[in-house]
């Protein structure tokens, strides 16, 4: 049971999305009287296929098959960046005043993070190259118009006097969304430990923080399903600082345990904060909504390794938006629960 003043994140988001129409992502075509909405999740669907195969080739060339090593250029000079030796660095600095366990537990998030976030980075530039390269090397066959793409990221910042209306590209559709979901749920995976202990009186095992994580998963799905606005009001409430790697508003979400299953909760203090920055975000989803195109995106699976990824069938083409959770559990399961035994 949750505690008093507690608010799921399910109720949150049913009202919010309660306030717009819910579109049908178009299939077999575009009609000709389709609104600006779903003919921009149909082009939104192009740009993330055509980004997908640099993210598959970035995966393969990682020895791990994870994305947790990276070749970057720094000051002119190649070299590989490895959420190992950053997570390395991070436990064994003199300075750091954590005690030790909480040192692990966030030098495997941060680092998994800052890692993952290069591998889109990385992606994401090779993608815009071959958007812009003549010949063209991109197999769209249209351009970009901005005007109907926000990077979500750059709408995190949407609050009080630094509200802005700002336009997009196709690499920002692809890597402001992704990059913004990507640092959600490593918060919601950094924010386990002390929410179940919250919960519980427990520490978090490995086994029940699978537990948690797998109901966590369902709750992105419903997130990803739903409004713009929901994210984006939900994300903007959990980090004042949408450039940080941690949010410090994360802090305010907790743990239920109702039927079996494990449930996101607010406070009245993040509830308060998500119900000041949702109006200004509703202005802008004129009315209707349709949830992320990735998932409506099909493409070759991750070829992720086997020993910390769920199962698919390499034979066929994958969901998108799965695809990017089941990275995100591999690498969890690789490289952060192993911290929750310290």
């Amino acid at each position: 049971m949750s505690d008093a003043g507690q608010r799921s994140i399910d109720s949150l988001l049913d009202d919010t999305n309660a306030r717009f129409e819910r579109l049908r992502h178009p299939r077999g075509g575009l009609p000709a009287e389709a609104p600006p909405a779903a003919r921009a999740s149909v082009e939104g669907v192009d740009y993330i296929r055509a980004f997908w195969p640099h993210l598959v080739e970035l995966i393969a060339a990682d020895p791990a098959r994870l994305g947790l090593n990276v070749r970057i250029t720094r000051d002119g000079a190649p070299e590989t960046l490895s959420a190992d030796d950053l997570m390395a660095a991070f436990v064994g600095d003199e300075g750091n005043p954590l005690p030790p366990a909480e040192r692990r537990r966030q030098g495997a998030m941060l680092s998994a993070l800052a890692v993952m976030g290069r591998v889109l980075n990385v992606a994401t530039a090779s993608f815009a190259d071959d958007l812009t390269a003549l010949p063209r090397r991109c197999p769209l066959d249209y351009l970009v118009d901005a005007r109907r793409f926000v990077s979500l990221r750059m709408l995190l910042p949407l609050r009080g006097d630094d509200a802005s209306s700002v336009g997009g590209n196709a690499p920002t559709l692809v890597m402001g969304g992704t990059a913004t979901a990507l640092t959600l749920c490593w918060n919601l995976l950094a924010r386990m430990p002390e929410a179940y202990h919250a919960l519980s009186g427990q520490a978090l095992d490995t086994a029940t923080a699978e537990a948690v994580w797998a109901d966590t998963r369902e709750l992105i799905f419903r997130i990803g399903g739903g409004s713009l606005a929901a994210f984006v009001a939900l994300a903007s409430a959990c980090a004042p600082n949408p450039d940080a790697m941690v949010w410090a508003g994360s802090a305010d979400l907790g743990l239920e345990h109702r039927d079996g299953h494990f449930g996101w909760t607010v406070n009245a203090d993040l509830a308060e904060r998500y119900a000041e920055l949702l109006p200004a975000i509703v202005d802008a989803q004129q009315g209707q909504y349709l949830g992320c195109a990735a998932l409506y995106a099909r493409a070759a699976p991750l070829p992720l390794d086997p020993q910390w990824a769920d199962p698919v069938d390499g034979r066929r083409e994958e969901q998108v938006f799965a695809e990017l959770v089941r990275w995100i559990t591999a690498v969890a399961r690789r490289h952060y629960f192993p911290t929750l035994a310290a």
